[in-house]
């Protein structure tokens, strides 16, 4: 992000925020939530807008998490990569 490569830090935390949600690891989506956080407040534009929609889907799963939403429902089908 210190070279302001927003675009390819956004990508890998997607990537990371996936990965944390198929292992249902609340703990690394809370940094990934807050590594997106730290995007949006330097990207402009629609780069901003990913980072938003990145804290929202990070903030979703965890909350799927602590509720205990099983990983066979619809939402966590959704993102699951075989």
């Amino acid at each position: 992000m210190a070279e302001g490569r927003l675009g390819q830090a956004t990508g890998h935390a997607w990537g990371a925020a996936v990965a944390a949600m198929v292992a249902r690891d609340a703990e690394t989506l809370e940094e990934v939530r807050g590594l997106a956080g730290e995007i949006e407040e330097q990207a402009e534009g629609s780069g901003r807008r990913e980072a938003q929609r990145l804290v929202a889907y990070c903030a979703a799963c965890i909350a799927d998490v602590h509720e205990g939403v099983p990983p066979d429902s619809p939402n966590w089908r959704i993102f699951r990569w075989s």
